[in-house]
């Protein structure tokens, strides 16, 4: 069934490290890296054309790809194709850009460099962890996922990867629940001298979202929540979409998360399961 626009979605587990990586490119650090859990730690090739394959130890269900903290440009396109264990090709992007338009022309001045494609500048993707999403149109069962990558106009001169993320997408039937909280963490240190100068040491800001679902069955309850926290516990990664539709808001509420915070599901009444979330960005 296809994905819905306009709801909050979650993706686990993360099936990279489930996966055999291989490619014909010239790696000066190797693509194993973007199995890696430190999103710094990662794969470099020179080659501004290249091709990887992620090969599954067994079929499973993947319904999102990303690429998470990459220096891919504003031009850059790729192309993702999924392919189950007849290697018979289950979906093809075709050749795609990596940024989309977030921003219409009325959001926009005549002289703003990005007017005409709506692209956030490079000042919008240095604020977020850069991602690369690419949502299929439902869970597939996948053996192999190819993944290629264009960036010629790239001008550090090499492509670099963070982190893959390949999951199974999961939507609740009914959306959470008004209150949602977006946060930011600032772990900046400050200092003051005896004359109560203040001195910054200033860090990156992490953003963090709590979200109540008030409204799910017993067998989203167990089956998709309980399991979920007991699959990645406040240690392994989820994908948090706030709604999967890009607009100007998309990069802001979309990130690579972990559980901060345990809260348990709650059977209030009858006629329904609660659970509530909070996610912690990773960078």
């Amino acid at each position: 069934m296809p994905f819905a626009q306009n709801k909050a979605t979650l993706c686990w587990p993360n099936l990279v490290d489930k996966c055999t990586l291989s490619s014909e490119a010239t790696f000066t650090r190797p693509l194993d890296r973007i199995k890696a859990r430190v999103l710094k730690d990662r794969a470099i090739t020179t080659d501004l054309t290249c091709q990887f394959t992620a090969t599954l130890d067994t079929d499973r269900p993947v319904g999102v790809v990303a690429l998470i903290s990459h220096n891919l440009s504003v031009d850059a396109q790729w192309r993702v194709r999924i392919y189950d264990a007849a290697d018979a090709l289950l979906e093809d992007s075709g050749l795609v850009d990596v940024w989309l338009p977030v921003f219409s022309t009325s959001e926009l001045a005549w002289e703003d460099s990005n007017f005409w494609s709506g692209k956030p500048t490079n000042e919008d993707r240095a604020r977020f962890t850069p991602q690369a999403i690419y949502l299929a149109g439902k869970n597939w069962y996948v053996k192999k996922i190819v993944i290629d990558l264009v960036d010629e106009a790239n001008t550090d001169g090499f492509i670099q990867i963070g982190r893959m993320f390949l999951s199974n997408v999961f939507q609740p039937t009914y959306n959470f629940a008004y209150g949602i909280r977006w946060g930011l963490n600032d772990p900046t240190e400050i200092d003051k001298t005896l004359d109560q100068t203040e001195y910054f040491d200033e860090q990156p800001q992490t953003r963090e979202v709590t979200i109540a679902f008030d409204w799910i069955s017993e067998a989203e309850a167990f089956s998709r929540f309980f399991r979920m926290r007991r699959e990645v516990g406040v240690s392994r990664e989820v994908l948090f979409f706030h709604q999967i539709n890009v607009d100007i808001r998309f990069t802001q509420r979309t990130m690579l998360a972990r559980v901060s915070q345990t809260d348990p599901v709650v059977h209030p009444d009858a006629a329904r399961h609660t659970h509530s979330l909070t996610l912690k960005e990773l960078i």
